[in-house]
């Protein structure tokens, strides 16, 4: 997340002044995210479809990364991207100054913008489109404070806010664990204003602001507000034959929990163990990342940028 703290630094501030949190971007004021969060079911995409519009000025690179990041969505959990074909409610991806997105589906069209550095890294995108799926940042659950300690004299003067803690009414955990691993947590250093740490997990070892692929967490909570979970989480003898692990102590590492710990090695060496894989399927599908986009390009649209 360290890529989006820098990328917002500078940010229009007729943009700024519509963020919290750092990247959450809400309509009118801060008091509308408690209209935001997880728990609000009307926030879903219905059917789990988010159509999406890649805007064209957009080079090739970043295109290809933010196909990859949906692609990603598509491999691990029952989320569907859409191209975008004349639908009331889309996601309007935008190269803006600076990372930010909705939380959830917010009616008519919504921008979500990885501009600058936001889109050199897959996984800062996939954070970004998960907030637009109806996700708020881990560190906001209402049991952070047994897990992690927020240092407020390191905070920039006027930024505490963006450490909030929501109640039970506002966020739904969906009963899961707190997760150090998630690619919704903040780094120890957000909004520092002296480079000291400004949050800290209270369990030795662990690392925070994950920004390389979802954690084990992250596919199950998804799914879980999808309510989707018998359709993706599969056995490993359901699996495609080309699903193969990379090392024989995959199942033994995954039994003590290595899949949330270290999912950016984890996932893609050890999907069967980690419960990556598909059941086979006879559905076709896309063999370049650049199908989607160039489905796109083939029909003029125009986009009004509002």
């Amino acid at each position: 997340m360290e890529y989006i703290f820098k990328e917002n630094q500078n940010i229009d501030s007729g943009i700024e002044h519509y963020l919290i949190e750092g990247d959450i971007k809400v309509d009118y004021n801060v008091s509308q995210v408690a209209q935001n969060a997880v728990r609000n079911r009307n926030v879903r995409w219905p059917g789990g479809v988010v159509p999406y519009f890649i805007d064209r000025s957009f080079d090739a690179g970043a295109r290809q990364r933010i196909i990859a990041a949906i692609n990603r969505y598509h491999q691990t959990t029952c989320i569907r991207f859409t191209p975008w074909n004349g639908q009331r409610d889309y996601v309007h991806i935008v190269p803006r100054q600076g990372c930010f997105s909705a939380v959830g589906r917010r009616g008519g069209r919504q921008e979500l913008s990885v501009g600058g550095a936001c889109n050199f890294h897959r996984g800062t995108i996939m954070h970004e489109l998960m907030h637009a799926v109806g996700f708020q940042h881990e560190q906001t659950r209402t049991d952070r404070d047994q897990f992690v300690t927020v240092y407020y004299q390191n905070i920039q003067s006027g930024l505490e806010y963006n450490f909030v803690r929501y109640n039970q009414d506002t966020i739904d955990h969906l009963q899961t664990r707190y997760d150090y691993y998630s690619i919704m947590h903040y780094p120890m250093n957000a909004f520092s204003r002296n480079g000291r740490p400004t949050i800290v997990p209270r369990q030795a070892g662990v690392s925070i602001g994950n920004r390389n692929d979802f954690s084990a967490t992250d596919i199950l909570k998804i799914n879980r507000y999808y309510e989707c979970e018998d359709t993706t989480e599969t056995e490993g003898d359901e699996t495609n034959p080309d699903c193969e692990e990379t090392h024989p102590n995959c199942s033994a590492w995954a039994a003590r929990g290595e899949c949330s710990r270290n999912p950016a090695w984890m996932l893609p060496n050890c999907p069967v163990s980690c419960r990556q894989c598909r059941r086979s399927s006879s559905n076709c599908a896309d063999d370049n990342v650049n199908c989607a986009w160039w489905r796109e390009t083939e029909s003029v649209r125009v986009i009004h940028d509002t």
